[in-house]
């Protein structure tokens, strides 16, 4: 929404023609810069998850990758996915899968902070960019959130149920990862975690999980 307000000239003469002619033409140049933004929101923003698209988080880690090595701040990703999902789509079917990730994702929103990335990287999985943090720091986040996850009833209809995510997490480092490279590594350790269920993997620079 945009507004445009004029209370007074500073001659204290009243508005001309002219001077409607001219607000006009203003407030169609901001119409058309409010479309514009709507229309870059829909470009990145999964309208099922509301979190960033794959595309944008690859852009996004590229470039917190390049300001850490710059400023020297740690940098570390969470992969989350969701437990059993195969299961959950042969039980309840197509409806209740887009119901745990439509939760899930504005969940995780509601989680994260301000200067957090939270995006999707697949079907089924969340990755959620955290600058100015380390990989103990981020266990913190990321137990928390499978927590606040496995407490959420998913409602539709007339199915309810309870899901329950896992987690990788992988703090860059510069001798070891790039922005490819460093998704892998979170992506195989949420591997790991989802053998167990429930559980959080973490690889410190010295590649030891815990």
């Amino acid at each position: 929404i945009g507004v445009v307000n004029l209370s007074d000239r500073s001659n204290s003469l009243p508005f001309t023609n002219s001077d409607l002619d001219l607000l006009q033409a203003i407030a169609k140049q901001m119409a058309l810069s409010i479309d514009n933004a709507r229309l870059h929101d829909l470009t990145v923003i999964n309208e099922l998850t509301d979190l960033y698209v794959r595309r944008f988080l690859d852009i996004r880690l590229d470039d917190e990758i390049k300001r850490s090595k710059r400023f020297g701040f740690p940098l570390t990703v969470v992969m989350f996915a969701i437990d059993n999902f195969a299961e959950l789509n042969s039980k309840y079917g197509k409806n209740a899968c887009e119901a745990a990730l439509f939760d899930l994702g504005r969940l995780l929103k509601k989680t994260v902070r301000a200067t957090d990335i939270p995006a999707e990287y697949d079907t089924n999985k969340f990755c959620t960019i955290l600058a100015h943090t380390t990989s103990e720091q981020a266990k913190l986040f990321a137990d928390r959130f499978l927590k606040i996850a496995s407490e959420h009833l998913v409602k539709r209809d007339k199915m309810e149920f309870y899901i329950t995510l896992s987690a990788g997490i992988c703090q860059y480092s510069d001798e070891k990862y790039d922005y490819s490279s460093l998704l892998s590594k979170s992506d195989e350790l949420l591997s790991q975690s989802k053998l167990i269920g429930n559980t959080v993997s973490v690889s410190d620079n010295d590649d030891k999980e815990q």
